[in-house]
């Protein structure tokens, strides 16, 4: 029997039973951000009386449309998987598995991606169905993007008491964390075993909270997929100051000059001003070559509090969170072209792919286990998009049947794979079934990269 009802700190909280697992929809682990509550760190839910019905996915966090484009066919297509957006939107779900045992359950905690700009946690290839079957609690979040999640701007910085601004969404994004480690036991998740995990934007966010000073105890492994790594070309090291002043100009644009104006502008506005930068940004890079130092500026920044210092410098001087890792990327992933690319070899694998071997090279050179890395290069059929950027979604969360394109059983075998592995590295801190070593860890001496595909191939190393 799966758990149908839970009581946390909050209030009871009833679900919508699956006969093998429950899925929980919709639970509020921060207040709403609207009002005076706008450009504010999350503040702690209130309580409630009686059952929560927690039946129906979350508001979307307030967003430009994705029913357009390459991806608006791929993952936003079908209307059911459409919730609305809004300001009001932090929320999170959970799916927990029968747990006939009574024993504690690994918890994944999975941040989605968009630039920081877009996506939500109930996406049509997000599901916690696979993960339940392997007995693993999923919990999917929403948190604030674009300029309501991470604007940082004088006047902001001015009225904090931490005399910061911007990071919003990573602050949700701890919440959310805080959140799951107190009431995840009544759901029959264990608090001491959390594998947080993300792509790309949300992968950039895993990174984050592993080397921000406020993520420490919160996690106990971490997957970094199409993101991160060690000098990865889609982190940045923004300060606040650089930040502020993008701030300003955006906010000038939106007909804001007091913490006043930007608090009460109407949403559309600021979302209107920063697509507007955005678009130029996009335009002076067709037209000069040139890529800008920060290619996303509406995402983390080095504030002096969520992030102390650079991603970078964390790692080198170790102060990064000392945890399992998996990291990796897809074998037509973003990053070529980007700034820090030529400064990893041309041999026919990505930037995303470098970074993340680096990275497994500098937590065994701090004496640490290395992670175990991954390319993913199952050329997707029905275009010529090959093994794109987000590809492996569907193949992780085992939802590949809900692809439009002409998978066939090999891709079924293929997705089992990976839900076993990110799986089992939830629950043992190794991808591996206990007893085996079908996928090593890449050390500088054996830099082993496991190759997903239809088709079997030998690995990197």
């Amino acid at each position: 029997m799966s758990i149908k009802e839970a009581q946390t700190k909050y209030g009871a909280i009833s679900g919508v039973d699956m006969e093998n697992y429950t899925v929980f929809k919709g639970i509020p682990y921060a207040k709403p951000p609207v009002g005076e509550l706008r450009f504010e760190p999350p503040h702690e839910p209130e309580s409630w009386t009686g059952v929560l019905k927690a039946d129906t996915f979350p508001n979307r966090a307030f967003q430009g449309p994705q029913n357009e484009g390459f991806y608006g066919k791929e993952f936003y297509s079908v209307p059911e998987y459409m919730p609305d957006c809004s300001e009001d939107c932090l929320y999170l779900n959970i799916w927990t598995p029968a747990n006939t045992a009574d024993e504690k359950l690994a918890v994944a905690v999975w941040i989605h991606g968009g630039a920081f700009s877009a996506g939500y946690g109930s996406e049509m290839e997000f599901d916690g169905k696979a993960f339940a079957e392997k007995g693993v609690l999923l919990v999917t979040i929403n948190y604030r993007l674009g300029v309501l999640g991470f604007l940082a701007h004088p006047a902001l910085t001015a009225a904090s008491d931490r005399h910061i601004s911007g990071n919003y969404g990573i602050l949700d994004q701890l919440a959310s964390l805080r959140w799951v480690k107190e009431n995840i036991s009544a759901f029959g998740g264990d608090p001491d075993n959390i594998t947080l995990f993300g792509q790309s934007a949300g992968g950039m966010s895993v990174q984050t909270i592993c080397s921000s000073p406020l993520g420490k105890g919160l996690i106990s492994k971490a997957v970094i997929q199409s993101a991160g790594g060690y000098k990865s070309v889609l982190l940045s090291d923004q300060p606040l100051k650089d930040a502020e002043k993008y701030g300003m100009e955006l906010a000038r644009r939106a007909g804001c000059e007091t913490l006043e104006d930007l608090k009460k502008a109407p949403a559309e506005d600021l979302l209107h001003a920063a697509e507007e930068m955005m678009a130029e940004t996009f335009r002076r890079i067709q037209e000069t070559g040139e890529t800008p130092k920060v290619t996303l500026p509406l995402s983390p920044i080095i504030d002096g509090y969520v992030l102390t210092e650079g991603c970078n410098r964390v790692i080198e001087d170790g102060s990064i969170a000392d945890i399992p890792y998996i990291l990796g990327s897809n074998a037509d992933d973003m990053g070529k072209g980007m700034p820090g690319a030529e400064n990893f070899p041309d041999d026919g694998h990505g930037p995303l792919y470098h970074a993340a071997r680096d990275f497994s090279f500098k937590m065994q050179e701090l004496g640490r286990r290395p992670a175990w890395c991954y390319s993913f290069e199952r050329r997707m059929p029905g275009d010529e998009a090959g093994a794109f950027h987000s590809a492996e979604l569907w193949y992780v969360f085992g939802t590949y049947q809900r692809c439009w394109r002409p998978l066939t059983e090999k891709d079924a075998v293929l997705s089992e794979k990976m839900v076993s592995f990110w799986t089992n590295f939830m629950k043992y801190s190794d991808p591996n079934a206990p007893g085996t070593e079908e996928w090593r860890p890449c050390t500088e001496d054996d830099p082993f990269v496991y190759r997903f595909d239809v088709e079997a191939r030998g690995n990197f190393s």
